[in-house]
Formats: C-alpha cells, structure tokens, sequence
C-alpha cells in the first residue's frame, strides 16, 4: 500500500501566484446585515492538478452571513499544478474570495416594549450598572435565531463588557418571532437606564 504525502502548507501569497482559473461572475446571496462588499476566507485542500477538492470557511468579519457559501465558491478554484522535485503534491492554504452581494430583507428590529413581551424567565431590568454612561438611556441589543436562541448581546454605548452582559441575561427564554408567517432572527432592543 503506497503512503500519500500530506499535502503541503502555503501561506496565501504562494497560492496566488499558482492560481489558474476562478470562478467569474459569483452570484452571492443577498445578505440581511452586515458589509456588501469585501472578503471572505476560506481554507482549502487541491488534489495533485490543482483542483480544489475540500474548503472550509474561516472567521470573517466582513460578513459572516456568507460563510456557508464560500466554501461552494472555494470549490471552483483550480491552481497550477504545485511541484516538489518533479512531482505534483497538493496544496493546503488560505484562500482569499473578494464578494460583492446586495441586501436583502432586514433583520426586524424589536422596540422596548415588544421586546419585553417576547422575553420571559428572568427580570429584564429598567436600569443598569453602567458607570461610564450614567444617566443615560441606552439600549441592550440581543441577536436571537430563529429557534430563540441568544447569538449575541451588547450594549449601543459599547461600554458595558459582552460577557458581563450574557451573564446577566443567559437565563432568559427568548420568543420564537414570524416574519411573513415564517420564524425568522431578530434583534430585541431592551432600553434601560445606566447608573
């Protein structure tokens, strides 16, 4: 039984000097938030003729609604041949994907009083430690999806620590929300009262 070399590691500078053919005119899905333009990371494996045969999305900030789908567009990369004394080998790298994509529906965005509805399980406070703001109205923001759970939390202040903040609130039930009859993610809006 013959042993496969494990593939070789590039930075991604290495790949693009190598790259022969990508895909033109990507149709990206329209995106509820987040940047319209910019790029996306995906890590990707060629087989020895330099098709791209397995990729993966890394963390991106530019839109992290997109991340499902850059490993489809990873997918129709093909680099030359990579080489090691004569003999193809395959290629492990980062893979930068510029995107261009539009919006789409937003992401509803939930007033004080619905958001107080929806939430149950805990006391949602009308006021909150937040020495650097006090006096001050701000709002706690909740990311929430589709089946009610809590993705993220912060403050409009960004002043209050994020992990302080889900501390507070992990106890909380969110509510399932319907956007033309279908559940949908939402952001809830708690106004609030620093002191």
């Amino acid at each position: 039984m013959k042993n496969h070399a494990p593939a070789q590691r590039f930075p991604s500078a290495t790949g693009d000097s190598l790259l022969q053919t990508a895909p033109k005119d990507v149709h990206w899905p329209p995106v509820r938030e987040g940047k319209l333009d910019g790029y996306l990371i995906a890590h990707v494996i060629t087989d020895r003729t330099g098709q791209v045969r397995e990729a993966s999305p890394y963390h991106s900030d530019d839109n992290r609604e997109l991340s499902p789908f850059v490993s489809q567009v990873a997918l129709q990369y093909k680099f030359k041949p990579f080489l090691v004394d004569g003999v193809p080998r395959q290629l492990e790298m980062p893979l930068l994907i510029h995107f261009v994509t539009t919006s789409g529906e937003p992401i509803p965005e939930l007033d004080d009083a619905h958001t107080r509805k929806l939430i149950t399980g805990c006391v949602l406070p009308h006021s909150i430690s937040d020495p650097a703001s006090t006096g001050q109205q701000i709002e706690i923001i909740f990311k929430v999806n589709e089946s009610g759970h809590m993705g993220t939390v912060g403050s409009s202040d960004r002043k209050i620590p994020v992990l302080s903040l889900f501390q507070q609130f992990q106890s909380c039930k969110f509510g399932i929300y319907s956007q033309n009859g279908k559940p949908t993610q939402y952001h809830a809006h708690l106004r609030v009262k620093a002191k």
